[in-house]
């Protein structure tokens, strides 16, 4: 039986909550105090209600946004999970579809996710190009 607490399963749990776009269930996986940061964009955010609106932000602006991870799927150690992806959208300002890989680093604290922190090549997204190696998500 899977340790529900364990950084595996939480971030498993995260994960599908952020792909189904349920932010409340998002929320309800993190600390209080926690920070979502997307490295690449210098953006951070931090406390339940700031992450609640920036997180519903990202899915309003990217409304046919998926991940492909890779074959690997989410590693985990005893505090951290990582994740990596690559992000396929249409361009909210141009229509194109474009993609860009990125690696989420998620830390976890007594049995919550404390923060997530995601380094991208968004600054270079391409042209979406035909399907890589992982599950289609």
């Amino acid at each position: 039986m899977p340790d529900f607490d364990a950084p595996l399963e939480l971030c498993r749990r995260y994960r599908d909550a952020f792909f189904a776009r349920d932010v409340e269930a998002i929320l309800a996986l993190v600390t209080e105090d926690f920070v979502f940061e997307n490295v690449t964009a210098g953006e951070r955010v931090e406390g339940i209600d700031a992450v609640r609106s920036h997180i519903a932000s990202i899915h309003s602006r990217w409304p046919d946004m998926r991940f492909l991870e890779r074959d690997e799927g989410i590693m985990a150690g005893e505090q951290h999970a990582v994740a990596e992806w690559t992000a396929r959208a249409t361009h909210p300002q141009t229509g194109a579809l474009i993609e860009w890989d990125g690696i989420d680093l998620i830390q976890a604290r007594d049995g919550r996710i404390c923060r997530n922190a995601v380094y991208s090549s968004a600054h270079r997204a391409g042209p979406q190009v035909s399907a890589r190696a992982g599950a289609d998500t």
